[in-house]
């Protein structure tokens, strides 16, 4: 072997080694954790269901569905679809070679006969062959043994989404009638029904807790052999003597079978060197002096007794702060020797004194070293199976399993509970200044806000808590913590001390853009306190000028954040330099105040370069102090690509955009990363880049579940963004199915009556409704409203539930419930503006859904006139150019278009238009279709057309051509182009709307069959009738079988194939085609109606055409009849019918007449 040969190979082998060391790696973790979760109880396997026991009521349930389902299914198809199986496991490779000794050992396990549900782990490094090898068991099962296994599903266990995906998709599969909603609907059908078995494939993340997401069951005891497996090991107890097995085997017994308790004393007697009589006789000796006899108290009692005091208060204070605490947090807060130094508006305590005693003898050696290695800090807490470490990028999280947690925390003697809570209190506000490990705190600081409740937790911690929560974004939390603060402070010092001014900023940063008054209150509050005390141009005065420019700038009030802001900078660059921090902020959000107001003018933006030139300077300034990967200066990047695009120079904004990816990809925080691509998916939104966006929502959605868990909000509001996404661009099912994962997401993290699950559900609802599912969107809204009733207390609790009635009346109007809608919209009005004032955007907003309500009613003054009233107020809130002035505006302009108004209708929708032009956020082809609509209403279709063509361009570059709102917009062009006389023009349209449906729904769907119906037409008002009549053919056809030949769209389109016959001359074809459709519109309509007698009119032209002219006179005067007393003697259709009668008798027109007349 040459030297080049030799390098090569040890590099392969090392390569190898470390993939062979992960694979294990992974095992071990999977089976400490499954060690660790109580893995091993039992569901009894009984023989599948027998379609013979069925009863005869189930029996007529299954045929509903089916027939419901699927039409009429035979007796046979009945029986065999209820004695089928269900077995989704994949194909085998064609390339596998059966390997016979690890089949049987695979057999052997899964097939030995006894009662009890196993759970079986195949591990080995990827490529192995190891989804092969349990493909090739099941696929080679014999009938007997497959009889065991009624149900073999299949699961991609790579994440908790795509299990509960693919678990709940082939349970729906399974059942017939009574199809699950959600996974836990899936779980429970399983728990109920026995027989089957679950391959959980790619299993491969070992942070993922997979013991949640296994179907429940009646616990079942081990059996001997293994529970002495878990206590000795499977190696040692096949060297077990008789005594010892015995032994082992009694201590298994005492131990109650319990996997948590064998596992602790098989840690025990592993590192005490115990054997089984040593540890019974220790057990038994234990149990005499305590007054628990529960197996697991027992042996966690032992395993604490043997660790150090100090390795004993680092447990309860872990149990104290809760699971999945993030380890980094220690040395972070151990480098400010555990002092919260962020708030300080108490002196610090006796009990802070303690707790931060307690942390420094923890943390610290004798000689004052910190122990910075977590594996050696926790090294006897798990040795003793107390806790687990899982890794990720940021940090280490100590996982505690809940049993160990309660009866570590119910054991605490309860003059150490106070000092463990203040010790645990501390470590978290000594971290409210750690940007990467905050995200993981929220739940810790839920466990100690418990203690509040009790009045037993520091005022500076809980000061320090709000700051978290309110970094997170978690405002309503915040809030309440900043609003018992800000009394306390007020109650203790008086109204005008300095800390009642920082309590008042603080408190303002919780409120959102919907409550933007209370926030420039409390902001003013305390502008006014410090200019009193401090001074104009203090500092700390400074900055709270800068916070109530912020929400002016929040307020659209743009020209007073800029003067405001100009002041600001002027003194602080009188006090700094130009690269000081608190300079490059307020240069950076004065600059973006100067974008925004400038978007309301774009002639003005395409002139104006100077802010260019001014964000490269702060780009400099920031590089030189923060570092190019730093937040700040990512946000200044993110504001440069904004202002490109507004500019249209879409290829520098798009590198500025590459840019920030590769220097965030680059730093060490993956969650960062994930930051900044939200930040960018963003952008492209508001540029209507939805696939791009998508994409870098997709990712990030990825990155932060693998960072931060499933159910972490950074997790699902990534998702909800997506969601979002997938709603904007018309992709209802893809938004709807998302939802649903992450409301079933949001129940399991938050429970189902949690307040922040408000949003989550009426977005859910909005696609419920879009979709025509009511019913659903109904339910929402409603379990919506009670939430909102419980959670009152709350400041915003009013606004959710005003907008979640608000849609509740909307979902009404879409039912016709229009007095159901009128009712709420009143006393949600009412309620409005007794509480928030007339010139509140929620009373707006309750004023724009009365005034729909009226609109829908008919009673279009009503509505007219709230309508204005609406415009004012947006007006004076947030300007004539807002979007919510814009909105209201165009509903106004179709109220005058309702109204027969077209020129007031017209110059409104045109300013609409015009405005709206100048926002990022406004989809302008709404109001153009709406403002083609009025041109077409006063039939000038060239001017309607010119514009729908615009719509369509629109959307085709935004959305791509396959698009449902592409589609609506390529059919309103088209129908425009027929209304108009230019069928011509029409024609390729309908071809690619033909051409679209059956490339999306399928060639026999639904909508390919509509479409191809309205083809026909087209090929028809072109006189195209050869052309017309295969394509009706098929459409007939089709719609026969989809809807049946009873429905309206089926008797539209063989009405158009019998007119294209009747123009042929194909008189024979046209007939049963006409006399069906008369048939049909008999049976549903009076006889005595215009509708009726047109169709006879109608059959009557063919018996005249095949010299049946009897048939014909008769139903020809039948129809005239009921022409002349509903639509009278002048009508057209009279008309017609009399000319028909002539041509049949020839006799002159007023005998015909005078004839008929003798009927009446």
């Amino acid at each position: 072997m040459n030297p080049t040969q030799h390098v090569v190979w040890e590099a392969l082998l090392r390569y190898a080694y470390g993939f062979l060391n992960e694979a294990e790696r992974v095992a071990k973790q999977t089976q400490e954790q499954l060690d660790t979760t109580t893995t091993y109880y039992r569901l009894p396997v009984q023989d599948s269901e027998d379609v013979g026991s069925i009863s005869e009521a189930k029996m007529e349930e299954l045929t509903e569905a089916l027939l419901a389902e699927d039409g009429e299914v035979m007796l046979v198809e009945l029986v065999r679809r209820m004695k089928q199986t269900f077995n989704d496991v994949p194909t085998l490779s064609s390339s596998y070679v059966a390997r016979q000794s690890l089949q049987e050992q695979l057999r052997e396990v899964i097939l030995e006969d006894r009662p009890g549900r196993r759970v079986i782990i195949v591990t080995g490094q990827a490529g192995s062959g190891k989804s092969e090898l349990v493909k090739d068991f099941l696929l080679g099962l014999g009938s007997d043994n497959a009889a065991r296994f009624k149900h073999v599903f299949w699961v991609n266990g790579s994440s908790e989404t795509l299990i509960k995906g693919d678990t709940l998709r082939q349970v729906k599969d399974v059942l017939p009638v009574k199809k699950p909603q959600t996974y836990e609907d899936a779980k429970k059908y399983l728990k109920s029904t026995p027989g089957w078995l679950i391959v959980y494939n790619n299993a491969n993340d070992a942070n993922l807790n997979i013991l949640p997401l296994f179907p429940e069951g009646e616990l079942g005891a081990m059996s001997d052999r293994e529970a002495i497996e878990v206590l000795v090991g499977f190696e040692q107890q096949t060297s077990l003597s008789i005594e010892e097995r015995g032994t082992a085997a009694a201590l298994a017994q005492r131990l109650g079978f319990l996997p948590i308790a064998l596992a602790q004393a098989r840690r025990y007697m592993h590192e005490a060197e115990y054997n089984s009589a040593e540890y019974f006789a220790l057990l038994e000796q234990d149990i005499l002096n305590s007054s628990r006899d529960d197996p697991t108290s027992l042996t966690c009692a032992i395993s604490f007794k043997r660790i150090s005091e100090r390795d004993q208060t680092l447990l309860q204070l872990l149990s104290t702060l809760g699971p999945k605490f993030p380890l980094s947090a220690i040395p972070y807060a151990a480098k400010k020797l555990f002092r919260n130094d962020a708030f300080t508006f108490v002196e610090q305590s006796p009990r802070i004194g303690a707790a931060i005693q307690l942390l420094c003898h923890v943390f610290f050696s004798e000689s004052g070293q910190f122990e910075e290695n977590f594996w050696e800090l926790t090294r006897a807490l798990r040795d003793y199976g107390f806790v687990s470490l899982t890794p990720t990028l940021e940090t280490l999280l100590v996982s505690i399993h809940p049993l160990i947690r309660n009866l570590t925390l119910s054991d605490i003697p309860d003059e150490k509970r106070e000092v463990l809570r203040d010790a645990a209190g501390c470590l978290l506000a000594c971290n409210s200044g750690s940007p990467l490990l905050k995200r993981y705190f929220p739940s810790h600081i839920g466990v100690l806000m418990q203690f509040h409740k009790l009045g037993i937790l520091d005022l500076n911690q809980r000061a320090a808590f709000g700051k978290i929560l309110c970094d997170l974004k978690m405002k309503e939390d915040a809030q309440n913590i900043w609003k018992d603060i800000y009394s306390s402070l007020k109650e203790k010092y008086g109204a005008t001390h300095l800390h009642v001014a920082t309590a008042a900023i603080e408190l303002a940063a919780t409120y959102s853009n919907e409550t933007l008054s209370q926030m420039e209150q409390f902001e003013t509050e305390a502008v006014l306190i410090r200019e009193t005390l401090l001074g104009p141009y203090n500092l700390d005065t400074l900055r709270a000028k800068k916070e109530l420019a912020g929400t002016f700038q929040r307020q659209g009030r743009y020209e007073e954040s800029i003067q405001l802001r100009n002041y600001v900078l002027q003194n602080l660059r009188s006090q700094h330099t130009a690269g000081h921090p608190d300079v490059l902020e307020v240069t950076y959000w004065q600059l973006q105040a100067y974008e925004l107001k400038e978007m309301q003018n774009p002639w003005a933006i395409q002139r104006d370069r100077q802010i260019i030139d001014l964000l490269f300077e702060l780009l400099e300034h920031q590089r030189s102090y923060y570092g190019k990967a730093h937040a700040k200066t990512h946000a200044t990047m993110s504001l440069l690509s904004f202002t490109y695009s507004l500019r249209d120079m879409h290829s520098e904004a798009e590198q500025i955009r590459i840019s920030m990816l590769k220097l965030m990809q680059r730093g060490s925080s993956k969650a960062d990363t994930c930051d900044c691509m939200v930040e960018i998916a963003i952008q492209l939104a508001r540029e209507q880049k939805y696939s791009q966006a998508e994409l870098l929502y997709t990712q990030a959605s990825e990155g932060f579940r693998a960072e931060l868990g499933e159910l972490h909000t950074a997790t699902l509001d990534a998702r909800a963004s997506l969601a979002q996404i997938y709603y904007d661009q018309g992709l209802l099912e893809n938004a709807k199915s998302l939802l649903q994962e992450i409301w079933e997401a949001r129940k399991t993290a938050f429970g189902e009556r949690d307040r922040s699950n408000i949003h989550c559900m009426t977005k859910l609802a909005d696609v419920y409704s879009k979709q025509n599912q009511h019913l659903d969107a109904q339910r929402l809204l409603l379990q919506a409203l009670e939430i909102c009733d419980e959670w009152s207390a709350h400041q915003e609790s009013f606004s959710n539930k005003a907008t979640i009635t608000i849609e509740l009346a909307d979902i009404y109007n879409a039912q016709r419930r229009y007095d159901d809608a009128e009712k709420l919209g009143l006393e949600i009005l009412e309620e409005s503006e007794a509480r928030l004032g007339s010139a509140n955007f929620i009373t707006l907003l309750s004023m724009t859904s009365l005034a729909e309500t009226y609109a829908k009613q008919g009673r279009l003054l009503e509505a007219e006139t709230l309508q204005i009233k609406v415009v004012e107020g947006w007006n004076v809130l947030n300007g004539p150019s807002s979007l919510e002035t814009l909105g209201v505006k165009r509903h106004l302009a179709i109220t005058y278009h309702s109204q027969g108004r077209y020129s007031e209708a017209e110059n409104l929708l045109l300013k609409v238009v015009e405005g709206g032009r100048d926002g990022a956020d406004w989809d302008t082809t709404v109001p153009m279709r709406n403002l083609a609509a009025v041109y077409e209403s006063q039939k000038q279709f060239s001017k309607a057309g010119r514009i729908l063509k615009d719509v369509f361009r629109r959307k085709k570059e935004s959305l791509g051509i396959a698009n449902p709102e592409t589609v609506a917009a390529m059919t309103e062009l088209a129908n425009c182009y027929e209304d108009g006389g230019r069928p011509l023009r029409a024609t390729p349209l309908r071809t690619n709307l033909l051409q679209i449906h059956k490339s999306e729904s399928g060639s026999d769907s639904l909508a390919a069959m509509i479409s191809m119906s309205l083809l026909g037409q087209n090929y028809r008002l072109q006189r195209r009738e050869a052309e017309a009549i295969p394509v009706y053919v098929e459409a007939v056809n089709g719609l026969r079988l989809q809807l049946g030949d009873e429905h309206p769209s089926t008797i539209a389109a063989m009405r158009n194939l019998a007119g294209a016959y009747f123009e042929q001359g194909q008189y024979l074809d046209a007939l049963p085609l006409r006399l069906h459709i008369l048939e049909m519109k008999k049976k549903s309509l009076d006889s005595e109606t215009v509708e009726v007698a047109k169709c006879s009119l109608d059959v009557a032209k063919i018996f005249h055409k095949l010299d049946r002219s009897d048939d014909a006179e008769q139903l020809a005067m039948e129809a005239a009849r009921v022409f002349w007393r509903l639509s009278g003697a002048t009508s057209r259709d009279y008309q017609e019918a009399v000319t028909l009668i002539e041509e049949i008798r020839q006799p002159s027109l007023s005998s015909t007449v005078k004839w008929i007349k003798s009927f009446f």
